[in-house]
């Protein structure tokens, strides 16, 4: 790396342009064509809940592929501001240390239990738990949030930052 002068590399890519996800857009730039990559089974983003909203300029093929990947996932990449620790209805919860899994043939040090999004709570069911006032507002707004500042842009990069901002004064 120090022979090809990467991190030169690196830091002209970052001063191209704007990237999604800084870091990882610009080594898979850099590097393209350079590296094996694993199957997608070997690193399913758990999403945040919102999956279905934050690949949608993804070939068609690639989104299926994603899709199948996470029904069987040998490890999954918690990403985001939203972490297992803290949300407990996030996907890929059920997870369970056991080595005695076996697929195709080899053991596999974690098996994992598979929780679509919209799974129902027993508590959900009983109607015990109650909407926040912050999410009702926030499922209004999206929407109008969506249309106006696009995932990934840099319109709503700069909404979500001041968001978090008000927010934390807000709530502490």
């Amino acid at each position: 790396m120090v022979q090809e002068d990467t991190f030169s590399a690196l830091i002209k890519t970052l001063k191209e342009k704007k990237y999604w996800f800084l870091d990882q857009d610009i080594m898979n730039k850099v590097f393209y064509g350079r590296v094996e990559f694993l199957p997608l089974e070997w690193n399913v983003y758990h999403g945040n809940g919102n999956t279905d909203d934050f690949f949608p300029n993804l070939q068609f093929a690639t989104y299926m592929r994603f899709l199948k990947a996470r029904k069987n996932p040998n490890m999954i990449h918690y990403a985001g501001r939203i972490n297992r620790g803290i949300r407990t209805r996030l996907t890929f919860m059920t997870i369970s240390w056991k080595t005695s899994s076996i697929r195709h043939g080899k053991k596999r040090p974690i098996s994992v239990s598979y929780l679509p999004v919209n799974s129902s709570s027993p508590a959900q069911t009983a109607g015990q738990t109650p909407v926040l006032l912050q999410t009702k507002i926030k499922k209004a707004l999206m929407p109008f949030l969506n249309k106006y500042a696009p995932v990934g842009s840099p319109r709503r990069n700069t909404i979500t930052k001041y968001y978090y901002k008000v927010r934390r004064s807000i709530l502490g």
